[in-house]
């Protein structure tokens, strides 16, 4: 069963059984203009059913905003079995900690990033 489980992201993802990492690329805000990228382990050294790694967010909007245009943090995820297929995912970054519940999806139709204070239309998909 641990086995199927830890299969189970990289289905879903589309990514070959013996590969190393899964990148994942993203955008969210009103117009977009946050993108973010994660290369996230393919397998979990713990066993556990969720995945986590390194991530980097890049303000690439023409308006001004507060703060630096890159920061680092993590992101965790965790599959659903759902049809069509679900993602959780935890971003924290900058001092945020951020959830998202929904589809893998290039297009805005992905779901919200739920900040606290704000929620925002968020897309993620695998590159």
């Amino acid at each position: 069963m641990r086995s199927c489980l830890l299969a189970l992201p990289i289905l879903l993802l589309g990514v070959p059984a013996l590969a190393d990492s899964i990148q994942l690329g993203g955008k969210f805000g009103y117009l977009g203009e946050y993108e973010f990228s994660a290369d996230i382990p393919a397998r979990d050294p713990a066993g556990k059913a969720e995945l986590s790694g390194p991530l980097i967010v890049k303000h690439v909007g023409v308006c001004k905003h507060d703060g630096p245009d890159q920061v680092e943090g993590t992101i965790s995820l965790r599959f659903a079995e759902a049809s069509p297929p679900r993602v959780k995912a935890t971003l924290v970054f900058d001092g945020h900690k951020c959830t998202f519940d929904g589809k893998l999806s290039k297009t805005n139709g992905g779901g919200e990033l739920v900040c606290p204070g704000a929620a925002v239309p968020f897309a993620m998909w695998s590159r």
